[in-house]
């Protein structure tokens, strides 16, 4: 973070805060976090219902969520919340693929915990 080509703390902040806010699918994104490793078609859909959701919670501002996902790293949104980052191992370009959200739901419980 902060570094040359990559996001800014501020904007990592600013996107944590808006998922403590009430009505955040935080804990069906724990769910979707727990399906990843195990069907990507399952995981999928559970993401598409979250975003449904979402946009129906008057409670939780799915746009401005969008939009800060945008800042925080252009390739992120409501309906990909996963980016696809190239590495070089042994003079081999290969892909891999991650997503904040874990390190978002973790710095949430951590700070949440009472």
């Amino acid at each position: 973070l902060d570094k040359e080509n990559q996001p800014l703390i501020q904007n990592l902040i600013h996107t944590i805060e808006a998922y403590r806010c009430v009505g955040s699918p935080i804990n069906k994104l724990r769910a979707w976090m727990g399906e990843l490793y195990n069907s990507d078609t399952y995981a999928k859909i559970i993401l598409k219902r979250i975003n449904v959701m979402a946009e129906r919670n008057s409670e939780w501002n799915s746009c401005i969520m969008d939009k800060n996902l945008k800042k925080f790293m252009h390739e992120l949104s409501n309906q990909d919340l996963i980016v696809q980052k190239d590495f070089v191992d042994n003079d081999e370009k290969k892909k891999y693929y991650k997503t904040p959200i874990f390190d978002i739901l973790q710095i949430l419980s951590v700070t949440e915990a009472k």
